[in-house]
């Protein structure tokens, strides 16, 4: 990214604490709240107990949920393309992380994993084929993968409402637009359905086995009073594991 002015870097304040807290700033509190239990619960539920299973967390933002997998007993590589979002990760880090700046690309050849995890990642990747062929290039044999990306009936509900989302192709079947989280920095958003992510894991190997729409809890929405409506939930986390 030398040379290139990579857009997360003016976000990274949205989800990372400036003094290096490890609490979670409101940016990350609906990741955190309500799309991480799901996606740790099919983790331990494939996986078993976590301790030294190797994690690859695939856009790891500011370094949350490698510091979670890491007070598991987990062993997580966190990547991302934001130098911001890497410095502040390295913040927090607990001991055994390792955090790198860039994609895959920065991984040896012979780096495997037994989990990739990628929680809000690809709804922004263009195209995402590339990036799934080099997970499975480091994926262990047994190695499983889960993904939380956004659900298409929130993203519909929020263009309706007028937040955050906008210049979508079809406000009914939406699929490429903007994401505004602060007025000043849209950003390209791709939205893809269900069917459409197991199709493209099954591409590569990979068979959906999982599959949940956590709901805004009571809990959340009073710690946490939103502006925009929250009937549908905002996340799709998806688990899979190699075909048979």
């Amino acid at each position: 990214m030398s040379g290139t002015h990579n857009p997360w870097d003016d976000l990274a304040p949205l989800f990372a604490s400036e003094d290096g807290s490890v609490e979670p700033p409101i940016g990350v509190a609906d990741n955190m709240v309500l799309a991480w239990p799901a996606v740790i619960d099919f983790l331990v539920r494939k996986l078993g107990n976590l301790r030294a299973k190797r994690i690859l967390n695939f856009g790891c933002g500011a370094g949350h949920f490698c510091r979670r997998l890491s007070m598991m007993g987990a062993q997580p590589v966190g990547l991302d393309t934001s130098a911001t979002m890497i410095a502040a990760a390295r913040r927090i880090a607990a001991p055994g992380t390792v955090l790198r700046e860039g994609g895959m690309e920065t991984l040896a050849p012979g780096e495997r994993f037994d989990a990739v995890a990628s929680i809000m990642c690809l709804p922004f990747i263009a195209d995402p084929d590339p990036i799934l062929r080099a997970w499975m290039a480091h994926l262990e044999p047994t190695g499983i993968v889960v993904i939380a990306v956004f659900n298409p009936g929130f993203v519909r509900d929020l263009l309706k409402s007028g937040h955050l989302f906008k210049n979508f192709d079809n406000p009914e079947r939406p699929r490429r637009g903007q994401l505004d989280l602060t007025g000043q920095h849209p950003m390209p958003v791709y939205i893809r359905y269900a069917e459409e992510y197991a199709y493209l894991l099954e591409t590569h190997g990979m068979h959906l086995v999982f599959e949940a729409r956590p709901p805004f809890t009571e809990e959340f929405l009073k710690n946490y009073p939103q502006s925009y409506p929250t009937q549908n939930p905002e996340f799709m986390v998806m688990g899979f594991e190699r075909q048979v």
